[in-house]
């Protein structure tokens, strides 16, 4: 794998592969052997493979048959439980294991094998939870079948809209379960991960610098002043690293797609990597590619042109 291409050199624009260095469309070689050698594709979705309203384009619905005419698989790789990717994973017709709770699951929902589980010390748990209740944090906890909520989450609207999705697609509603004093029993339960959001750059500040006293958790920002903790060594990139030892596939054969801090870790560790036209500096530049928005089918855009060019 060339880890120079790593530098977001080439923009899909008006289906050309644009390099901003040279302003021009030639690809060289070892960017053509990438292209051409992909047996896996992975994205992450909210913010990349949906919409900003939470829903599938056409294109990116089409995506997984598309690639399935040339042996190319397809799965996401999400900060979300899996119970609420179903809708997305049966209307893309996945039908291998998904990435989840970013990283910390990978889980066939078809047949609930699970490949992969990593859960937070409960005794850490319980003071991450207890942290975020004494100073009033909206915070939520991802088990395996359960999802937690504060009473007054700003959260639960989002899931509101997916049960709607789920809904019309006759796939499974997620049930709102609320915290009532009950972090001993989740924690014993398995935490996956604990999403918190903060208010304030200092609220994030003060929210960090707890979590520093804890070396068996990792968290990440997943969006502005979203935290996502989980236990340590948990990434989408590590779990990228499992699923393709599953899928018996070579990373440098696989592509991926982001648009948020927490997909640099996939970046650094696949062959080829897009990152959507909005997101942060930091993930374009750990990007092999820049493609369109997630609002116009980014990722389809992409897949569209690497299957029309190479396959």
């Amino acid at each position: 794998m060339n880890h120079l291409l790593k530098e977001s050199k080439y923009l899909l624009k008006n289906g050309l592969l644009i390099n901003n260095i040279t302003k021009n469309n030639s690809l060289t070689t070892d960017t053509i052997n990438l292209l051409s050698n992909i047996k896996l594709i992975v994205s992450d979705l909210d913010g990349t493979f949906l919409n900003s309203s939470g829903e599938l384009s056409k294109a990116n619905k089409n995506i997984s048959k598309l690639l399935s005419k040339h042996n190319i698989k397809f799965s996401l790789a999400s900060g979300r439980s899996d119970l609420m990717c179903q809708s997305f994973i049966k209307d893309c017709n996945i039908t291998i294991p998904t990435i989840s709770s970013n990283g910390a699951l990978i889980r066939n929902i078809y047949d609930e094998t699970i490949i992969h589980k990593t859960t937070i010390n409960p005794s850490t748990a319980i003071d991450i939870m207890d942290f975020c209740h004494s100073h009033s944090l909206d915070y939520m906890s991802y088990n395996l079948d359960q999802i937690f909520f504060t009473k007054k989450s700003l959260r639960i609207e989002k899931f509101k809209i997916y049960n709607e999705i789920a809904k019309l697609n006759n796939t499974p509603e997620i049930k709102l379960n609320f915290y009532n004093n009950n972090h001993n029993i989740i924690a014993k339960n398995g935490v996956l991960k604990i999403l918190l959001f903060t208010k304030s750059e200092d609220e994030l500040n003060m929210t960090i610098e707890f979590l520093n006293k804890f070396p068996e958790i990792s968290f990440i920002l997943s969006e502005k002043n979203a935290l996502d903790i989980s236990c340590a060594g948990t990434s989408k990139g590590e779990a990228l690293k499992l699923l393709c030892s599953y899928l018996n596939i070579p990373l440098e054969n696989t592509c991926v797609f982001g648009d948020y801090t927490n997909d640099i870790s996939m970046m650094k560790l696949a062959g080829v990597s897009f990152a959507m036209l909005d997101s942060p500096q930091i993930v374009q530049k750990s990007a092999t590619f820049l493609t369109d928005s997630n609002d116009n089918s980014g990722v389809a855009r992409a897949i569209e042109f690497i299957l029309n060019k190479f396959y």
